[in-house]
């Protein structure tokens, strides 16, 4: 009689418990041993496949009682789910999501208004190996730049359906960024200049052309980037640009950064990012880009493990700050920022870091452990993260995701950030259960602006002293008495207003204010002193 241990049986499958990452070692769980046995390499991020599911036919679908909606049936592999391409993205302006979806024989941009389809349009007949999307903040069209088969074992580049020639057949991991206005301000021309980058696999060469302003793309530069895992990404303020590779050095991953402040004509060398003096056993493939916050300012999402944890930073010029700490047993990690205005750089710490814990840039990290969703909203730039709180506590468990670059308000509730997740369900054991690309929406609060008025006869000070601005012609007041009236509002700064009022009887009554724009909703209250 021979014993066959269950063990055996399932060391043979390409994939892991809640990890979207190929399977590289027996006693892999989720992202454990990542780089034994010389697998680390480009092919670790082409996903796993999955194959056709069975549904129930009688049960209520989970997605129908929970409202998840389905973006796609199709969806076969999940790479274009993994690295740094960003595959969804928010217009603030005109108030859309655009959702870029890999699917067996063809790539699909899907725009949605909140929960209603909007369009569904095929970017590209045939088989689409990864794709990243970039919305132009101006014109408000997004742009796609992605990875084609030919059929005759090339792979090639395109760019919003147009070839880009390139000096190799063998291209991947396309990344694109325009030079424009960072989360919740106004982009008023068209992008001075942009920057597209991609790799070639066979010779694991990366490349970088500039996006001029007309739109034409230049000549292809090989850039001087250490062998990486993937291709780089990068983020633009100004002239200034940072790029980011996953450096593989002794079959191990080792995030390095390097700078340039002539728009990516020169580089800096790629140095190993700096954490502050805690060491990690290894570090992990990057699944979201750098970027820059309200003010302009880099950050670094680095995902690390250490003594069977996941340790998830945000790096910045001089800080590095464990935004979650999780176990092993998922794969993937974001940072995002979302329009909050940080107090006056004139009365506030350096960085738009408000007083160290709130009134600063906000900044959003979001990890999946054991199929769960979990987030903290950082208020004071990243320098401090809250406790986490989980997404999905009554959803269908995540196998993989992708998060929008941003997040953004729905207008619906005051003091409330929103944020778009595509996902790939999985089951209680972390296995993929089905085809289906799914989207939701989360709501996350913000903090409720502190805000104290004082009466001087008629008229009332209002101040706002954390959280929040006025703004002339977007912000509206009201009184809990309505036999008050306002005849005049004096906008002293972005933070204090006098009102003039029809009553002297104002000690004692409530004051609520609303400022209101393409960005954010803040709502405070305060009983008049």
């Amino acid at each position: 009689m021979q014993y066959i241990s269950r063990q055996s049986q399932l060391q043979s499958r390409k994939w892991d418990p809640f990890s979207p990452v190929q399977r590289v070692s027996v006693d892999q769980f989720g992202i454990m041993k990542l780089a034994a046995g010389g697998m680390l390499t480009d092919a670790l991020l082409d996903g796993v496949e999955i194959s056709v599911k069975s549904k129930v036919a009688k049960w209520l679908d989970e997605n129908y009682v929970h409202h998840a909606r389905v973006l796609s049936e199709r969806v076969s592999s999940t790479r274009f789910l993994l690295g740094a391409q960003v595959i969804a993205g928010r217009d603030d302006v005109k108030k859309l999501s655009h959702i870029l979806v890999v699917e067996a024989d063809r790539l699909v941009r899907v725009t949605l208004n909140l929960s209603s389809e909007i369009e569904r349009f095929i970017v590209h007949h045939g088989i689409v190996w990864r794709a990243h999307l970039t919305i132009n903040k101006f014109s408000g069209y997004p742009h796609v730049a992605y990875v084609a088969s030919d059929g005759a074992g090339s792979s090639l580049l395109f760019l919003d359906g147009k070839q880009i020639k390139t000096s190799s057949q063998h291209i991947d991991f396309p990344f694109m960024a325009f030079c424009q206005a960072p989360i919740g301000q106004v982009q008023k021309s068209q992008p001075s200049y942009g920057l597209l980058s991609y790799k070639c696999r066979k010779s694991g060469k990366i490349f970088l052309r500039e996006i001029l302003q007309d739109g034409s793309v230049g000549g292809e530069r090989e850039i001087a980037a250490p062998n990486c895992l993937g291709g780089v990404d990068f983020a633009i303020s100004g002239d200034r640009v940072l790029f980011r590779v996953d450096s593989i050095e002794t079959n191990s991953l080792i995030t390095r950064v390097a700078s340039s402040s002539d728009r990516g004509t020169t580089l800096s060398a790629f140095e190993k990012v700096d954490l502050g003096g805690f060491e990690p056993d290894e570090h992990l493939p990057t699944t979201c880009p750098v970027f820059q916050d309200y003010l302009g300012n880099f950050h670094v999402p680095v995902a690390t493990r250490k003594d069977d944890k996941r340790h998830l930073f945000d790096v910045m010029d001089d800080l590095a700050v464990e935004s979650l700490t999780l176990s092993t047993r998922g794969f993937g990690y974001t940072l995002a920022r979302f329009p909050k205005k940080p107090g006056m750089e004139a009365l506030a710490v350096p960085r738009g870091r408000g007083d160290g814990t709130t009134d600063g840039v906000g900044i959003i990290a979001t990890a999946m452990d054991q199929g769960q969703l979990l987030v903290s909203n950082s208020q004071s730039g990243g320098a401090t993260y809250p406790q986490e709180r989980l997404l999905n506590h009554e959803m269908p468990k995540v196998f993989s995701f992708k998060a929008t670059e941003c997040c953004y308000t729905r207008a619906q509730v005051p003091n409330t950030v929103s944020m778009d997740y595509v996902f790939i369900e999985c089951d209680e054991n972390g296995a993929p259960i089905s085809n289906e690309l799914l989207i939701e929406t989360w709501d996350m609060p913000l903090p409720t602006p502190v805000v104290e008025a004082k009466a001087n006869g008629s008229n009332v000070t209002v101040n706002i002293i954390r959280d929040a601005w006025f703004e002339n012609g977007r912000s509206i007041f009201n009184f809990d008495d309505p036999s008050i009236e306002i005849s005049a509002i004096n906008y002293i700064n972005e933070r204090t207003v006098e009102i003039t009022t029809n009553s002297s009887a104002l000690a004692g009554k409530k004051i609520t204010f609303e400022t209101k724009n393409a960005f954010y909703w803040h709502e405070g209250s305060s009983t008049i002193a």
